[in-house]
C-alpha cells in the first residue's frame, strides 16, 4: 500500500478513536512501564528507550487488524491518564514538587499498580 493510499484510509476518519476493552494483563504491564518511566525522569518526560511501545505493539499483534487502531488509541489514553495520576499523587504529597525534581518514589505505592481506577469501557 502506498503512503497516499494509507493516508486516504485514515484521513477524514475518526471512528477508530474510541475506547475499547483491553486485557488486564496489558493494562498491568503498561502501568508498570509508565511508572518506571515516571521514576526514571522524575516525572519530566517519556524517556528514550522506553518499553511503552513494545508493550503496546506486542498486545496489538494479538488482535485482529480491524481492532488494532482503537486498542492502540485506548492504551495511549490509559498510559497518559496514568502518568497524570502519578504526577497528581506526587504533587499532593509534595506540593512544591515540579516535574524533573527528585521525589520519594514510595509515594507512588499508593496507586494500585494497574491502569485501573479509571473506568475505561467501550
Amino acid at each position: 500500500m502506498s503512503k497516499e493510499q494509507a493516508d486516504r484510509c485514515i484521513s477524514g476518519r475518526s471512528d477508530w478513536k474510541k475506547i475499547v476493552s483491553v486485557s488486564d494483563e496489558v493494562k498491568t504491564e503498561l502501568a508498570e512501564v509508565v511508572k518506571q518511566d515516571f521514576i526514571s525522569t522524575n516525572g519530566k518526560s517519556i524517556p528514550e528507550g522506553t518499553r511503552r511501545n513494545d508493550v503496546i505493539n506486542k498486545y496489538l499483534n494479538t488482535l485482529p487488524s480491524k481492532q488494532r487502531s482503537s486498542a492502540s488509541w485506548t492504551l495511549d489514553r490509559m498510559a497518559g491518564d496514568y502518568g497524570s495520576r502519578l504526577e497528581a499523587l506526587v504533587k499532593q504529597n509534595n506540593p512544591g514538587w515540579k516535574p524533573g525534581d527528585a521525589f520519594d518514589t514510595s509515594i507512588l505505592d499508593q496507586l494500585d499498580g494497574t491502569l485501573g481506577g479509571v473506568d475505561f469501557r467501550a
